[in-house]
């Protein structure tokens, strides 16, 4: 008896002296998969880039000029281009698939929801284009160029995540 309450104790005395083991670190993501996902942020960005560009060339109306109908087609294929760039920019982000870096799916929703949002507009104002009066044109053409130049996701940028650059 006295040999079992000796190794009682020898028990008792090692697992009160033992720590718990240390919280364990994330592991280190393979620097290639994480370039790989970052390449693929950079190329569901790359669309909207030349948002500006597009703009600068759209049909602009200084105040006391009205849109007449032969301005129809630029102002239809100026919001036409803008839908078309944030569209793919849209399909391609929700082709990116779960993030090896922390915060990296964040970054990726804010651009699915801002896009989720922001295309459906650019649709509206198309639609509004085809169907207003001409003199109305600038209307749609105003909102679309100033909703693409002005659109910011929601969530943290690259930068912010210390990720590597677009290596395309």
């Amino acid at each position: 008896m006295l040999r079992n309450l000796i190794g009682l104790l020898v028990v008792a005395a090692v697992a009160g002296c033992s720590s718990p083991p240390p919280p364990a670190s994330p592991p280190t993501p393979d620097p290639a998969a994480v370039q790989r996902w970052v390449d693929q942020v950079c190329a569901a960005d790359r669309p909207i880039l030349t948002v500006s560009a597009v703009v600068s060339v759209a049909p602009n109306f200084v105040q006391g000029q009205q849109p007449s109908e032969a301005d129809r087609p630029a102002v239809i294929a100026s919001i036409t281009k803008l839908r078309d760039m944030y569209t793919e920019s849209k399909t391609l982000y929700d082709a990116i698939g779960q993030s090896p870096l922390p915060r990296g799916d964040e970054l990726v929703a804010g651009h699915r929801k801002g896009l989720s949002e922001l295309v459906p507009k650019l649709q509206g104002y198309l639609a509004n284009a085809q169907a207003f009066p001409a003199q109305s044109l600038d209307a749609p053409m105003t909102l679309a160029s100033l909703d693409a130049v002005t659109w910011k996701p929601e969530g943290p940028t690259l930068n912010e995540l210390q990720a590597p650059k677009c290596s395309r």
